[in-house]
């Protein structure tokens, strides 16, 4: 436990200035909730609000990529060094404990807001667990930045084929026969389970095994895989109604 709580406060040293800017951004956020002064959605106001809370998000996303770069396990020469003397278990829970204390604080002060009920909190997870995996077989911000913008591309592409195939081939093609009523009503739940599993393999298997490609690929599977459901369906209706 001492190496892991060494290691984050290596980490928060390292991230010092970052850190700086979203306590200063939380601060004030709150500050400007519970006094009333920024009412979200609401007058001239909404503006200066919402960028608060635009601010406070991005920077911890910054922070939740840059301290998995901080200690980088995907495409570098000293990969193996970088799990000596902390275990690549402690690593992962140093980044864990980490990661989990700022989307925390975040998460708490999203709570302030005037309609809490309506913040997308699992889409939010979803996003979290999504980028970490995204920064866990990238070695910088960069890469990551190109990565996830190649594989949206991609998404967007095969996406666009398959409805085209779809419709084009109606309800009888191998793709589409019939829609079950269970996928139907759960697809969105199907789908972040699906990015929720994929993306923690993703992290683990790389954190225990280092193998970069084999995470990868785990990767790109998990961020095509649930975009294609309601691509299919969607196929599958469109056709069927025609």
């Amino acid at each position: 436990m001492r190496l892991i709580l060494a290691h984050v406060r290596k980490d928060i040293a390292a991230l010092r200035p970052l850190l700086i800017g979203w306590v200063v951004a939380a601060v004030v956020t709150a500050f400007n909730l519970t006094t009333g002064s920024v009412n979200i959605g609401a007058g001239s106001h909404s503006l200066s609000g919402g960028f608060g809370i635009f601010l406070l998000v991005l920077l911890f996303a910054i922070l939740a990529a840059r301290v998995i770069h901080e200690d980088a396990l995907a495409e570098t020469a000293d990969v193996f060094w970088r799990t000596r003397p902390i275990s690549r278990l402690q690593l992962l829970a140093a980044k864990g404990l980490f990661i989990g204390v700022l989307a925390a604080g975040t998460a708490g002060i999203l709570l302030l807001t005037p309609s809490p009920a309506s913040i997308p909190y699992r889409q939010g997870l979803t996003v979290l667990l999504g980028l970490v995996a995204f920064a866990v077989v990238t070695p910088n911000l960069t890469r990551l930045l190109a990565l996830a913008i190649g594989m949206a591309v991609g998404v967007g592409f095969l996406i666009a084929t398959v409805r085209i195939f779809l419709v084009t081939h109606g309800t009888g093609s191998f793709f589409f026969q019939g829609q079950p009523g269970f996928l139907a009503a759960h697809l969105d739940g199907i789908g972040q389970g699906i990015y929720w599993v994929g993306y923690l393999g993703v992290i683990f298997h790389h954190y225990l095994t280092l193998r970069w490609k084999t995470s990868f690929a785990l990767l790109a599977i998990t961020s095509f895989l649930p975009s294609l459901l309601p691509a299919l369906f969607f196929a599958g209706r469109f056709g069927h109604s025609s």
